[in-house]
């Protein structure tokens, strides 16, 4: 685990048991709970005044869709303030079968909620956000699904031979998406003001040299975006790379996470995306 500032970022805890370094036995339940508890207890050691119930965002790795029911069972035996994705893996570390990562915020209970959307083409967008009251820290989780599964839970369309089709999401729709994502995250932040002017030299054609002022913007403020595409039916990694190159007005370090499947059957893109000062 990791402080900076108020935010306390732990890296991804499995069910291990700390005198044997083993996966406790037991199935995805007793996995879970002492993942969890493992999460809790760093982030106690980080701030004694930081609980599980403080954490902010999290991702729930797991390594077959039938966990994700009961993963979200124990977190929300716990706490139901953190905005959570769950997604499906082929495998993780010591063939475990649960995974947890979050980051939580000293002053949780400051923070707001909101959930907004959008249609994109033929796909729903779906954000859920958090931010605090000062508006130094937001989090934002982007669901990007086929739009029948705003009615139908079953998956939308089977491709050749049982295979999944991929999703139909053009370079520009992407790029939208994720225009439509940072602007809900970088909601309320200040434009960009303008620095302490530099002055450069320059020289004319009498070979005199003069100076000019020049305005130098502040940078805006870093944000983590981790993109989970569905394999197979979400765009390509190079056509999320080609959008994410054209966000020069955000200041953004990405990447990018194969899954077998993510929260719901229909969604094919997630993005987490986090925004401190």
């Amino acid at each position: 685990a990791i402080r900076v500032g108020d935010v306390i970022y732990v890296a991804g805890q499995i069910g291990l048991v700390p005198g044997t370094m083993n996966l406790v036995t037991g199935g995805i339940r007793r996995q879970c709970r002492l993942a969890l508890r493992h999460v809790g207890r760093l982030v106690k050691a980080m701030d004694k005044d930081t609980q599980l119930r403080d954490v902010v965002q999290g991702i729930c790795y797991v390594t077959n869709a039938s966990y994700i029911r009961e993963a979200r069972n124990e977190w929300e035996r716990r706490t139901n303030n953190a905005i959570i994705e769950y997604v499906v893996v082929p495998e993780l570390p010591k063939s475990a079968l649960v995974e947890w990562q979050v980051w939580a915020h000293r002053g949780n209970t400051r923070f707001e909620y909101e959930e907004t959307g959008c249609v994109v083409g033929e796909n729903r967008v779906s954000i859920r956000r958090r931010w605090n009251y000062e508006n130094t820290v937001s989090a934002v989780v982007c669901y990007v699904s086929t739009v029948s599964s705003v009615s139908n839970p079953v998956i939308s369309e089977f491709g050749v031979q049982g295979g999944y089709s991929c999703e139909s999401l053009s370079e520009s729709q992407l790029l939208e998406v994720l225009r439509y994502a940072m602007s809900r995250l970088f909601k309320g932040v200040p434009p960009p003001a303008v620095m302490q002017p530099q002055s450069t030299v320059a020289e004319d054609s009498s070979a005199s040299a003069s100076e000019t002022s020049v305005a130098v913007l502040s940078p805006p403020p870093a944000c983590s975006l981790q993109v989970y595409y569905r394999v197979g039916r979400a765009p390509s990694p190079h056509l999320v790379l080609a959008a994410l190159s054209q966000l020069e007005e955000f200041n953004i370090a990405a990447t990018l996470i194969p899954v077998c499947q993510l929260n719901h059957p229909n969604t094919f893109i997630s993005l987490c995306a986090v925004r401190h000062d």
